[in-house]
């Protein structure tokens, strides 16, 4: 390992007698410089490590040097983290303890100094933060990836949430923005079309729209020098930085390059500016990708006077000739320390080492020199994690060679495993006590009023759900972006059928269609598959009205319809109802797969059920009273579309009378204070997993193998 200090003194020509010793060496602290100069030995000069050990000393010696070296081996990164900060934690417990952790991983070191947050320790750091984690360095990542798509829906709530940022100073203007725009699947491309999103629907305005497209206008004003220069075919560095810039202090109003990061932002800025017209033009695309690779070169450094001076986290340079009661090296895999090292893209080994170019190699012994004289400080734990980042690690090649050399003689490294156990309990509970099942029973006058025929299928199945959604009316938000999924799906195909109506060109349906997908946040590239998914539909949908029109009855679409039970309303919307002397039929359009005659026989499922009832009460007020002859589920979308009548028993009218009865008796028992709403009483056919099932912390308390069952 100290190879490099060698070549220094010839090089100065200076002998190594002429360099003076420093006088802190005792005879413990002799042993552990030879334990680790033989550990470190070079490769070849290994195979007589049993004659070398007896040559310094023998087994004694090496307990000697060993003694005061503890190795803790954790399971993961996190655990590593905690146990150090623990033992730090323990250290300042001593009136004039002090100690120190080494590592090269600054996010091992990251991961320490937030352990230590936990006890309001701030320890003194020489690692400092990448500028792309600071404030003023998200910000410009921000910027970056709205000049490649300024209407990105995380993009945009991430940067009018940053804390430097003041155009979304209306915080119930952005609540719309956000609950109304950004969250579900995507239905703008431009910003334009988001300031105008609440207003798309003249049928359905979003309520107080004006107050977001105000925030969305601000923002549009404030990134139009980005938009500009991104609208150029090809730019430079330093014109992209300038407009950047522009950008970013249109946000606000104070100054948006504030603080020590700021300060670094700023000369990252002022750099491109100033020099990045050397690269000459490039796509306009590239710029911000290039400029986030500039910034990942730059780092935040620490605040000059912060931190317990007690405690210190840092990296191998900043350790040097350097000391603490306790000296913690974290972090030893290989991959780590030591790093590989680095790849020339230009120049190979040979031709470095024909232009006198000093090796790659040359960091690995230099990290090994640190590593020995760290090492040799009284007190020392060496740490490592059995897997970084989720993946198997490798012992440190260092730490591997002093443990082979210690087990050979017939001892071995103190273990400081006690550490690990603190760390596993240190947020472990005195007792586990697992939440019941939940029996919410609301009083009569918060019950349910009203409810509708695709409800009552949730009201069998999971009634907590219906609790939660109808009586505490609470409703599960979307991710912000999240991608259009069937639900979307399934709206925008009710919604093209029921716009054409009995229409026989093909041709205007599929546009039906797209125009639909694409207002519900179908993506181009989704659409384009869609269209070729739905061709058989359609044209299987389009003969089949053809033959219905033979049949000359009186269609009606998306039909709305109620019926009194009791003191609890009963609504529904059907999608078709054909009216004929003598017939009378119930269409549901679906884009997933219906439910079975079993599942709607036995009232599992008695949506058509409840329509063909309500069309019997009079509750189509349109249609007056009649009896339903036919039930049809007709499946759009899939490989076979046809429509499928359901076979029923007690033919469609018997069959829904008994389902009225059933809703009748089982309203009636949710109407009794005492009926408690249980979380899926009833298995079958549920999803694994609902909006609803943490609130009812189903996972302490359900039987999983019932619910496989």
């Amino acid at each position: 390992p100290q190879y490099a200090l060698k070549h220094t003194l010839a090089a100065l020509g200076v002998e190594r007698h002429d360099v003076p010793m420093l006088k802190f060496e005792d005879e413990k602290g002799r042993a552990r410089r030879v334990l680790m100069r033989e550990a470190l030995a070079p490769a070849e000069k290994t195979a007589d490590w049993i004659a070398r050990l007896t040559a310094i000393g023998g087994e004694a010696f090496v307990k000697s040097g060993a003694n005061g070296l503890r190795l803790l081996e954790t399971a993961t990164e996190d655990e590593e983290a905690t146990a150090i900060a623990l033992m730090l934690r323990e250290k300042l417990e001593e009136p004039s303890g002090n100690a120190a952790v080494v590592t090269p991983d600054a996010s091992l070191a990251r991961r320490i100094e937030a352990k230590l947050a936990r006890w309001g320790i701030e320890p003194s750091v020489s690692h400092g933060a990448p500028l792309r984690e600071t404030d003023a360095g998200r910000l410009i990542a921000l910027l970056c990836e709205l000049a490649l798509d300024p209407a990105e829906p995380v993009a945009l709530a991430a940067l009018l949430k940053h804390p430097r940022v003041g155009v979304a100073g209306d915080a119930y203007g952005y609540t719309i923005l956000e609950h109304e725009a950004l969250r579900g699947a995507r239905r703008h491309h431009s910003l334009a079309d988001l300031a105008n999103l609440g207003e798309r629907d003249p049928n359905k305005p979003v309520k107080n729209w004006p107050r977001a497209r105000a925030i969305v206008e601000a923002l549009t004003q404030a990134l139009a020098p980005l938009t500009k220069i991104m609208s150029q075919k090809n730019v430079t560095l330093a014109a992209f930085a300038d407009a950047l810039t522009q950008a970013g202090e249109g946000l606000t109003k104070y100054d948006v390059w504030q603080g020590r990061d700021g300060e670094v932002a700023s000369r990252l800025l002022r750099d491109a500016n100033q020099f990045g017209g050397e690269l000459g033009a490039i796509t306009a695309h590239a710029a911000p990708r290039v400029l986030l690779r500039l910034m990942d070169d730059h780092q935040v450094a620490p605040a000059q006077s912060s931190g317990d001076a007690r405690v210190a986290i840092w990296g191998l340079l900043e350790a040097r000739l350097q000391r603490r009661d306790l000296m913690i090296l974290a972090g030893l895999n290989e991959g780590v320390w030591p790093a590989p090292p680095a790849q020339d893209p230009f120049l190979s080994r040979a031709m470095r080492e024909k232009l006198g170019l000093p090796s790659q190699d040359a960091r690995i012994g230099l990290a090994a020199h640190d590593f020995a004289q760290l090492a040799n400080a009284p007190n020392v734990v060496l740490t490592r994690a059995l897997r970084r980042e989720g993946s198997p690690t490798l012992a440190s090649r260092w730490l591997w060679r002093l443990k082979t050399l210690v087990q050979g003689a017939k001892t071995k490294l103190a273990n400081a495993a006690d550490y690990v156990a603190y760390a596993q309990a240190l947020d472990k509970p005195a007792a586990i006590t697992a939440a019941k099942q939940p029996h919410p029973r609301p009083p009569a006058g918060k019950r349910l009023n009203q409810i509708s025929v695709t409800t009552v299928e949730t009201l069998i199945r999971d009634p907590y759900a219906v609790y939660a959604r109808r009586i505490l009316k609470l409703e599960a938000l979307d991710p912000i972006g999240a991608a259009a999924g069937p639900a979307q799906r399934g709206t925008a195909v009710h919604a093209a059928i029921e716009a054409f109506g009995d229409g026989h060109d093909p041709e205007q349906l599929t546009q039906l269609l797209d125009q639909a997908l694409h207002f519900h946040g179908i993506s181009p590239e989704r659409r384009a598959a869609e269209r070729e998914r739905l061709a058989v539909s359609v044209q299987a949908l389009i003969a089949w009205f053809e033959e219905r029109r033979a049949r000359n009855a009186a269609v009606h679409r998306e039909i709305r319809g109620e019926l009194m039970i009791d003191d609890v309303k009963l609504t529904g919307i059907a999608d078709r109802i054909e009216i004929a002397p003598g017939h009378a039929v119930i269409l549901d359009f679906k884009t997933g797969a219906p439910p079975t005659d079993s599942q709607v026989e036995s009232g599992l499922s008695p949506q058509l059920l409840l329509e063909a009832a309500m069309l019997a009460a009079g509750g189509f007020p349109e249609l007056g009273k009649h009896q339903a002859t036919e039930l049809i589920y007709w499946r759009f979308g899939n490989a076979q579309p046809t429509p499928r009548a359901v076979d029923l028993k007690d033919g469609p009218h018997g069959a829904g009378m008994k389902a009225l009865a059933s809703l009748r008796s089982l309203l009636a028992r949710y109407a009794d204070p005492g009926q408690p709403f249980l979380s899926k009483p009833r298995v079958f056919r549920i999803k694994l997993y609902d909006d609803y099932d943490q609130l009812a912390r189903r996972k302490e308390w359900a039987d999983e193998k019932a619910d496989e069952a």
